[in-house]
């Protein structure tokens, strides 16, 4: 059996449009369970997750998903 750690563990994640921050250095760990994104409209939610998922690239930080360090 394998362990996997499975967790979202992000540093100093930054995502610009621009000269504008979509976000600026987010910090956050994630255990496995259910969780939630709230804030308000422009907040960075939608961006925050395309970038987890790949479908935007990222200024700079770091992102690890079940100990896969993209």
């Amino acid at each position: 059996m394998i362990n996997m750690n499975n967790s979202i563990k992000i540093k100093n994640l930054n995502k610009f449009y621009g000269k504008k921050h979509a976000f600026k250095n987010v910090n956050l760990s994630i255990k496995q369970d259910m969780f939630g994104l709230l804030g308000r409209n422009g907040a960075g939610k939608t961006t925050l997750m395309k970038t987890l998922a790949t479908l935007h690239q990222r200024k700079n930080g770091k992102i690890t998903i079940c100990d896969i360090t993209d």
